[in-house]
C-alpha cells in the first residue's frame, strides 16, 4: 500500500544530492485580475512511500486528476512509483507553469489516485485580484 507524505502546489521544487526536498513557495490561492489564468510557476509536489513492510519490489500506477470547480475534468496526468528493497519512498514533482488554463472562480482539486481509489487531494482557490492572505509566525519557546 503507498501512503502520502505530501500533496502540494508551490512555485519551485529543489533536489539535492543527499534527497532533501526543498519546495518553493507554497500556495493555495492563485489570485489574477483577469480569467482566463495560466499561473506562471505552478509545480505539483508529493511524496509517497510504501507502507507495506512485507513487499519490497512493488510498482503502483499512481493518476492525478485535476477539477474544475463544476468537477470536470481540467487535466490528468499519470505515471508510476517504483520501490524495491533499498527505495522506499518516491518524491516527485510536475511543472505546470505556463501549461494549465484556469477559465472560471473557485475552487479546483487536485486528486492522487490509484486503481481509480482517491489516496489524497488538495484544493485551490482561483479568485480575481489579489489574494489576501495572513502569514503568521511561532515565537522562540
Amino acid at each position: 500500500m503507498v501512503e502520502v507524505d505530501y500533496l502540494l502546489i508551490c512555485e519551485g521544487v529543489s533536489h539535492d544530492a543527499s534527497g532533501k526536498v526543498s519546495l518553493m513557495n507554497i500556495f493555495d490561492i492563485i489570485g489574477s485580475d483577469k480569467l482566463p489564468v495560466a499561473p506562471p510557476q505552478f509545480v505539483i509536489a508529493m511524496q509517497v512511500r510504501n507502507s507495506d513492510e512485507k513487499v519490497q519490489d512493488a510498482i503502483y500506477d499512481l493518476k492525478l486528476e485535476i477539477q474544475k470547480p463544476d468537477k470536470s475534468i481540467l487535466a490528468t496526468i499519470e505515471g508510476q512509483a517504483v520501490f524495491s528493497e533499498s527505495i522506499q519512498t518516491v518524491a516527485s514533482s510536475i511543472n505546470l507553469s505556463n501549461n494549465l488554463v484556469m477559465e472560471h472562480e473557485g475552487k479546483y482539486e487536485i486528486n492522487l489516485l490509484i486503481k481509480s481509489q482517491k489516496i489524497a487531494s488538495r484544493v485551490f482557490s482561483v479568485k480575481k485580484g489579489k489574494p489576501e492572505v495572513t502569514v503568521e509566525t511561532a515565537e522562540k519557546v
